[in-house]
Protein backbone atom coordinates (compact mmCIF):
# COMPACT_ATOMS: atom_id res chain seq x y z
CA UNK A 1 0.00 0.00 0.00
CA UNK A 2 2.69 2.44 0.63
CA UNK A 3 4.10 1.84 -2.69
CA UNK A 4 0.57 3.27 -4.02
CA UNK A 5 0.77 5.71 -2.18
CA UNK A 6 3.57 7.26 -2.42
CA UNK A 7 3.10 6.80 -6.70
CA UNK A 8 0.25 8.45 -6.55
CA UNK A 9 1.95 12.16 -4.82
CA UNK A 10 3.93 12.01 -7.76
CA UNK A 11 3.10 13.58 -11.14
CA UNK A 12 3.43 12.84 -15.00
CA UNK A 13 1.46 10.97 -17.47
CA UNK A 14 2.33 7.30 -15.90
CA UNK A 15 0.39 9.12 -12.76
CA UNK A 16 -2.02 10.35 -14.28
CA UNK A 17 -3.19 7.44 -16.54
CA UNK A 18 -2.86 5.12 -13.02
CA UNK A 19 -5.63 7.71 -11.40
CA UNK A 20 -7.67 7.80 -14.90
CA UNK A 21 -7.75 3.59 -14.97
CA UNK A 22 -8.14 3.00 -11.23
CA UNK A 23 -11.44 5.71 -11.21
CA UNK A 24 -13.04 3.77 -13.86
CA UNK A 25 -12.14 0.60 -12.30
CA UNK A 26 -13.76 2.07 -9.09
CA UNK A 27 -16.99 3.61 -11.00
CA UNK A 28 -17.46 0.39 -12.71
CA UNK A 29 -17.07 -2.01 -9.32
CA UNK A 30 -19.49 0.63 -7.68
CA UNK A 31 -21.83 0.31 -10.67
CA UNK A 32 -21.71 -3.84 -10.54
CA UNK A 33 -21.88 -2.96 -6.21
CA UNK A 34 -25.39 -1.52 -6.72
CA UNK A 35 -26.97 -4.56 -9.13
CA UNK A 36 -25.61 -6.99 -7.37
CA UNK A 37 -27.56 -5.39 -4.20
CA UNK A 38 -30.66 -4.87 -5.93
CA UNK A 39 -30.43 -8.21 -7.13
CA UNK A 40 -30.39 -9.26 -3.80
CA UNK A 41 -26.81 -10.97 -3.26
CA UNK A 42 -26.04 -8.85 -0.47
CA UNK A 43 -22.65 -10.49 0.65
CA UNK A 44 -20.84 -10.28 -2.57
CA UNK A 45 -22.43 -6.67 -3.01
CA UNK A 46 -20.43 -5.70 0.39
CA UNK A 47 -17.38 -7.46 -0.73
CA UNK A 48 -17.39 -5.45 -3.66
CA UNK A 49 -18.51 -2.45 -1.87
CA UNK A 50 -15.24 -3.10 0.29
CA UNK A 51 -12.96 -2.74 -2.74
CA UNK A 52 -14.39 0.19 -3.98
CA UNK A 53 -14.10 2.16 -0.61
CA UNK A 54 -10.66 1.11 -0.68
CA UNK A 55 -9.67 2.35 -4.26
CA UNK A 56 -12.13 5.68 -3.44
CA UNK A 57 -9.59 6.22 -0.68
CA UNK A 58 -6.59 6.07 -2.35
CA UNK A 59 -7.42 7.59 -5.67
CA UNK A 60 -9.14 10.56 -4.10
CA UNK A 61 -6.83 11.43 -1.25
CA UNK A 62 -4.26 11.05 -3.81
CA UNK A 63 -5.90 13.77 -6.05
CA UNK A 64 -7.17 16.19 -3.26
CA UNK A 65 -4.16 16.10 -1.21
CA UNK A 66 -2.55 17.83 -4.64
CA UNK A 67 -5.64 19.71 -5.91
CA UNK A 68 -3.72 23.32 -5.90
CA UNK A 69 -0.60 22.13 -7.14
CA UNK A 70 -2.02 19.51 -9.95
CA UNK A 71 -5.11 20.07 -11.82
CA UNK A 72 -4.50 17.56 -14.20
CA UNK A 73 -4.91 15.12 -11.60
CA UNK A 74 -8.36 16.40 -10.58
CA UNK A 75 -9.35 15.84 -14.72
CA UNK A 76 -7.88 12.54 -14.77
CA UNK A 77 -10.14 11.70 -11.87
CA UNK A 78 -12.77 12.95 -13.28
CA UNK A 79 -12.68 11.32 -16.55
CA UNK A 80 -12.31 8.26 -15.03
CA UNK A 81 -15.18 9.16 -13.41
CA UNK A 82 -17.37 9.51 -16.42
CA UNK A 83 -15.82 6.49 -18.41
CA UNK A 84 -16.33 4.27 -15.59
CA UNK A 85 -20.01 4.99 -15.09
CA UNK A 86 -19.81 3.79 -19.11
CA UNK A 87 -17.49 0.90 -18.60
CA UNK A 88 -20.25 0.08 -15.58
CA UNK A 89 -23.18 -0.11 -17.58
CA UNK A 90 -21.54 -2.11 -20.80
CA UNK A 91 -20.46 -4.93 -17.74
CA UNK A 92 -23.54 -5.18 -16.17
CA UNK A 93 -25.37 -5.33 -19.72
CA UNK A 94 -22.88 -8.15 -20.47
CA UNK A 95 -23.32 -10.13 -17.37
CA UNK A 96 -27.08 -9.33 -17.20
CA UNK A 97 -27.97 -11.16 -13.68
CA UNK A 98 -31.37 -11.72 -12.76
CA UNK A 99 -34.82 -11.53 -14.39
CA UNK A 100 -37.14 -9.57 -16.58
CA UNK A 101 -41.39 -9.95 -16.63
CA UNK A 102 -42.22 -9.34 -20.62
CA UNK A 103 -45.41 -9.11 -22.11
CA UNK A 104 -46.18 -9.79 -25.55
CA UNK A 105 -49.58 -8.45 -27.35
CA UNK A 106 -50.27 -9.67 -30.20
CA UNK A 107 -53.91 -10.26 -32.37
CA UNK A 108 -55.81 -12.85 -32.34
CA UNK A 109 -54.87 -16.23 -33.45
CA UNK A 110 -51.36 -15.59 -33.45
CA UNK A 111 -51.38 -15.74 -29.87
CA UNK A 112 -51.44 -19.11 -29.59
CA UNK A 113 -48.92 -19.95 -31.97
CA UNK A 114 -46.54 -18.00 -30.66
CA UNK A 115 -46.66 -19.27 -27.32
CA UNK A 116 -45.99 -22.94 -28.87
CA UNK A 117 -43.49 -21.73 -30.31
CA UNK A 118 -41.87 -19.55 -27.26
CA UNK A 119 -42.30 -23.25 -25.50
CA UNK A 120 -40.66 -25.45 -28.06
CA UNK A 121 -37.52 -23.16 -27.28
CA UNK A 122 -37.70 -23.75 -23.77
CA UNK A 123 -39.31 -20.48 -22.50
CA UNK A 124 -42.63 -20.73 -20.00
CA UNK A 125 -45.62 -18.88 -21.37
CA UNK A 126 -48.99 -17.66 -19.34
CA UNK A 127 -51.52 -16.71 -22.25
CA UNK A 128 -54.34 -14.42 -21.06
CA UNK A 129 -57.59 -13.06 -23.76
CA UNK A 130 -58.58 -9.80 -23.82
CA UNK A 131 -60.31 -7.33 -26.03
CA UNK A 132 -58.44 -4.38 -28.17
CA UNK A 133 -59.77 -1.35 -29.94
CA UNK A 134 -60.90 -3.36 -33.27
CA UNK A 135 -59.68 -6.76 -32.21
CA UNK A 136 -59.00 -9.61 -29.90
CA UNK A 137 -56.41 -9.60 -28.57
CA UNK A 138 -53.51 -12.26 -26.49
CA UNK A 139 -51.38 -11.59 -23.62
CA UNK A 140 -48.11 -13.62 -23.20
CA UNK A 141 -46.47 -13.36 -19.87
CA UNK A 142 -43.11 -14.52 -19.44
CA UNK A 143 -40.16 -14.24 -16.99
CA UNK A 144 -37.15 -14.64 -18.45
CA UNK A 145 -33.56 -15.07 -17.77
CA UNK A 146 -31.90 -11.37 -18.56
CA UNK A 147 -29.52 -13.45 -20.79
CA UNK A 148 -32.08 -14.84 -22.92
CA UNK A 149 -34.32 -11.61 -23.81
CA UNK A 150 -32.92 -10.73 -27.26
CA UNK A 151 -34.00 -14.45 -27.82
CA UNK A 152 -37.51 -14.20 -26.73
CA UNK A 153 -37.94 -10.47 -28.32
CA UNK A 154 -36.57 -11.99 -31.53
CA UNK A 155 -38.70 -15.22 -31.65
CA UNK A 156 -42.05 -12.50 -30.85
CA UNK A 157 -41.04 -10.11 -34.26
CA UNK A 158 -40.11 -13.22 -36.29
CA UNK A 159 -43.48 -14.95 -35.96
CA UNK A 160 -45.17 -11.75 -35.25
CA UNK A 161 -43.87 -8.92 -36.52
CA UNK A 162 -46.38 -6.03 -34.83
CA UNK A 163 -45.99 -7.45 -31.92
CA UNK A 164 -46.23 -5.22 -28.66
CA UNK A 165 -43.39 -6.10 -26.26
CA UNK A 166 -43.25 -4.77 -23.29
CA UNK A 167 -40.14 -5.70 -20.41
CA UNK A 168 -40.13 -4.91 -16.53
CA UNK A 169 -37.02 -5.60 -13.97
CA UNK A 170 -37.91 -8.37 -11.53
CA UNK A 171 -36.69 -8.33 -7.95
CA UNK A 172 -37.87 -11.76 -6.60
CA UNK A 173 -40.11 -14.50 -8.07
CA UNK A 174 -41.50 -16.93 -6.23
CA UNK A 175 -43.21 -20.21 -7.51
CA UNK A 176 -44.37 -20.65 -11.31
CA UNK A 177 -42.14 -22.33 -14.43
CA UNK A 178 -39.09 -21.28 -15.73
CA UNK A 179 -37.07 -23.59 -17.81
CA UNK A 180 -33.92 -24.95 -16.12
CA UNK A 181 -34.17 -23.00 -12.57
CA UNK A 182 -35.05 -24.66 -9.59
CA UNK A 183 -36.66 -22.41 -7.07
CA UNK A 184 -37.51 -23.07 -3.37
CA UNK A 185 -41.08 -21.88 -1.95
Amino acid sequence: MDFLMSFLTKTGPIVYMTIFFLKVLEISLDTLRIVLINKGQKELGSLVGFIVILLWIFVASSVLSSLSEDLWKALFYALGYSVGIYVGIVIEKKIALGYVSMEINVRGTEGENLANILRENNFGVTIMKGEGFNHTRYILKLHVNRKRVEEAREIAYNVVPDSVVTINDIVTIEGGYMYGVRRRR
